[in-house]
């Protein structure tokens, strides 16, 4: 297979809080199949089908290849992902190596490991990094304690926006971007400072190690920090760095050492005000080295003051880090009928406006006459109607300001692939007796949906005794439980939902669902809370497993144990995991509240765990004991990834004894993630415990949590951002918006945002 490299050079200019000059370099690459030599190496996993094609562009690149920016040295490595659309952690291909064969403005790549497109039609993303680095599975390690070269320390990553078929026909478009800073030292001196030709510059205090998560984009676990010496340039006098992304201070400096007089500069104190290094940024000042110490300007480019690596391409401008771009809206569907689509997205800061774009998931997204535009939307959601019956549309939207605002739009963002629903899909069950009845008759991967105008009572009569107890719902094959609507939610009452045979996909979305008790003589409902032991949201019985779980856009309260019970047996729950867009409140005395499993698991997926707010775990109601677990994962399954993110944690009570998220084990656990959540506890709490390739960030908590180690940027609150007491039973319809310090942090649920 090769890969065909060509470079065009340009210089544009932009207007942000001032006009920057960059210069850019589109690379176009091309993979031929050489389908003769690779038909073996592709005839495995379905991946055997049409070959795929390469577009690709790339930012300025003047420390990836050469000094000028504008060829590729033979040698260079890349590393190219194949990733399942339907869910982008699970890769089909991983880290193929191509290999540039010769330098020069074009080249050729070739790789011993041809991709093709899988044979059944199923839709694929991409994703490639630079410098190729082996093992590599989605942690890539990142070392620069040498600045020796500076080539094989520019990682770049690049994920194509859209998915692609053997059907579609067109290029994938891969955009890289640089993901580390790079500082640029143009040294000079006063007379009395003497020859300045052989200057030893060294940078002290930042971090020298990382890793970059392929799958996220983001960095952590940075470490070892130590004092790196600088790149020489070819330029007389001029040094250079490729640093992490970080905030700077006080510590960060850099000392010049002109024939053994050292010289200071504290980074921080520059006439640009600059205070941090950000992701994809240059900075380059102009230092004077003079008796009284050393002067630093930061270089003006056109009334510029920083030159952004990052392109203008890839998903629109928004790839570009300009403080006067509005942010990208997190695109959602929220309900789909058989001819209209419901969209959500959050709101976006200094956004007077949103545009929205659809199109048919068939038709090219180069033919701008197949796409409609509706412009001037004042509010963060709209249904789109008169759309098709059972058709697959794309949709996506941007923020703009207003006309006088110093703020420019947003980038689209990505498309959102969402299909209007069959009419044939078969009437909604309006009854517990006719949900029961569809449960018995439904084949596998069929779905079931609820009519929310109904209230779903599971419960049954012994026929002898005439005593009425409640009952579980069932389920013996992999099937969808759906509400009909996502905004009015259809409600079962019912002790649990039993998975009750193996491999089982299960799929609940749009429901309200709680534990009841009944009276025994007249089966009227005489508590909204299950009076039994037994009483969970999802109980995984002995005999039961789920291969995959979604949970989505659901409201459960007044359960007496947990939501999902997974430890009865060792791999009750072993594939994916996605809980999203979901409130829980008043759960009762589980270990493990939200969600637990067994410590002998052996297998497990990827789990994401977003858009939630869970109020009320472990607190002891109920009758119920208190200080238990929230989140019980799998121990020591090193496979295993998760996702914790942008979710509302409230009167949270896991006691100072117990980790409130904990893997188990403090050994490899897999990779997971802590980030953006707001977490209020109802007492002393120990915090998280994720194991080895844990990484905790980005996270507000009140009051406190102890024993947390490798934490960064965790915002301890002096005040319960909500105003809800922290303990005793929530209110169904409490108010979780966040006080005003808090919100500005855009953490936790965003639907409070």
């Amino acid at each position: 297979m090769l890969l065909a490299i060509n470079f065009q050079k340009s210089i544009k200019f932009y207007q942000y809080h001032f006009t920057m000059k960059s210069i850019y370099l589109t690379i176009f690459v091309f993979i031929a199949a050489m389908l003769i030599s690779c038909s073996k190496e592709d005839n495995d996993n379905g991946l055997s089908g049409q070959a795929i094609t390469f577009a690709s562009g790339i930012s300025k690149y003047d420390t990836r290849v050469n000094e000028k920016g504008n060829e590729w040295i033979q040698g260079d490595e890349v590393g190219i992902y194949m990733l399942a659309t339907e869910n982008v952690n699970t890769l089909l291909k991983s880290n193929i190596k191509y290999i540039a064969a010769s330098s020069g403005i074009s080249t050729t790549f070739t790789t011993n490991s041809a991709m093709h497109y899988p044979t059944d039609g199923s839709a694929v993303k991409f994703m490639a990094y630079y410098p190729y680095s082996e093992p590599v599975g989605t942690e890539y390690p990142i070392d620069l304690s040498s600045q020796k070269d500076q080539a094989k320390l520019d990682l770049m990553y690049a994920k194509s926006k859209d998915s692609y078929t053997h059907s579609g026909g067109t290029a994938v478009i891969l955009t890289f971007e640089h993901m580390l800073s790079k500082l640029i030292l143009n040294v000079s001196a006063g007379a009395t400072v003497g020859d300045i030709s052989n200057t030893q510059v060294t940078v002290k205090g930042m971090n020298t190690t990382a890793v970059f998560n392929l799958l996220t984009k983001e960095i952590s676990k940075e470490a070892d920090a130590d004092a790196i010496k600088a790149y020489t340039s070819e330029t007389a006098n001029r040094y250079e760095f490729i640093l992490l992304p970080v905030i700077l201070t006080d510590a960060h400096i850099v000392e010049f050492d002109v024939n053994g007089t050292i010289y200071t500069w504290n980074i921080k104190e520059n006439d640009g005000d600059i205070d941090k290094f950000k992701t994809g940024h240059e900075y380059t000042f102009n230092i004077k080295l003079s008796e009284s110490g050393v002067e630093a300007e930061l270089e003006v480019e056109q009334e510029g003051s920083v030159t952004p690596w990052k392109p203008e391409g890839g998903s629109g401008n928004g790839t570009l880090e300009d403080e006067t771009m509005l942010s990208i809206p997190d695109l959602v569907s929220t309900d789909q009928t058989t001819t209209s689509v419901d969209l959500n997205w959050n709101i976006v800061e200094n956004a007077a406006t949103y545009t929205y774009q659809y199109i048919l998931a068939s038709a090219s997204e180069e033919d701008e006459s197949a796409i409609t535009t509706i412009a001037d939307i004042a509010t963060n959601s709209i249904t789109i109607s008169s759309l098709e019956e059972n058709t697959d549309y794309k949709f996506r939207v941007k923020a703009v300001p207003a006309e006088d605002s110093e703020y420019t739009e947003s980038a689209y963002s990505e498309w959102l692939n969402v299909s209007t629903k069959s009419s044939s899909a078969g009437e909604a069950v309006t009854s517990g007796e006719e949900l029961l009845a569809a449960l018995a008759a439904i084949d596998e991967g069929g779905t079931i949906y609820l009519d929310p105008a109904n209230t779903f009572n599971i419960n049954t009569r012994n026929e002898t005794t005439g005593v009425y107890s409640a009952k579980s719902l069932s389920i013996t094959k992999s099937i969808t439980l759906e509400g009909s609507s996502s905004s009015n939610l259809a409600r079962i009452n019912a002790k649990a939902i039993e998975i009750a045979a193996t491999g089982i996909n299960f799929t609940i979305k749009n429901i309200e669902f709680s534990g009841y008790t009944l009276d025994s003589n007249t089966g009227a409902i005489t508590s909204s809370v299950s009076n039994t032991s037994q009483s969970y949201f999802i109980d995984i019985t002995s005999n039961g497993s789920i291969n995959n779980l979604t949970i989505e856009n659901c409201f459960v309260h007044g359960i007496y144990n947990g939501l999902v019970r997974a430890n009865r047996a060792a791999n009750a729950l072993y594939g994916d995991v996605t809980i999203y867009n979901n409130r829980f409140y008043n759960i009762g005395g589980n270990n493990g509240g939200l969600v637990a499993t067994s410590s002998d698991v052996t297998t497990a997926g990827t789990w994401i765990i977003k858009n939630n707010t869970v109020t009320g775990v472990g607190q002891g109601f109920y009758e119920t004991s208190a200080n238990k677990k929230l989140i019980v994962f799998p121990k020591e399954v090193a496979s295993f990834t998760a996702t914790i993110s942008n979710n509302t944690f409230f009167g949270v009570s896991s006691g100072s004894g117990n980790y409130y998220i904990d893997t188990q084990s403090a050994g490899n656990c897999g990779t997971i993630v802590l980030e953006k959540n707001i977490t209020v506890f109802a007492g002393a709490s120990r915090g998280p415990r994720l194991g080895t390739n844990g990484t905790i960030k980005d996270n507000a908590v009140y009051p406190s949590w102890t024993s947390v180690s490798g934490d960064t940027n965790t915002i301890t609150l002096t005040a319960n951002p909500f105003g809800v007491a922290e303990t005793g039973l929530i209110s169904l319809d409490a108010d979780f918006t966040p006080d005003a310090g808090t919100k500005a942090y855009g953490w936790g649920d965003p639907r409070w945002l």
